[in-house]
């Protein structure tokens, strides 16, 4: 599972955060990513 998730948060960061077209969609994905990293540690 946690290769998994790896695999999820990686995808998120080059598709969403780094590819972000504005800096307030690289911000809002930043913003998931966060949530996200939160719900599986948590």
């Amino acid at each position: 599972m946690d290769g998994f998730i790896a695999e999820i948060i990686e995808d998120h960061i080059r598709e969403q955060v780094v590819a972000a077209p504005t800096r307030e969609d690289a911000s809002r994905a930043a913003e998931e990513l966060i949530g996200i990293v939160h719900s599986y540690l948590t």
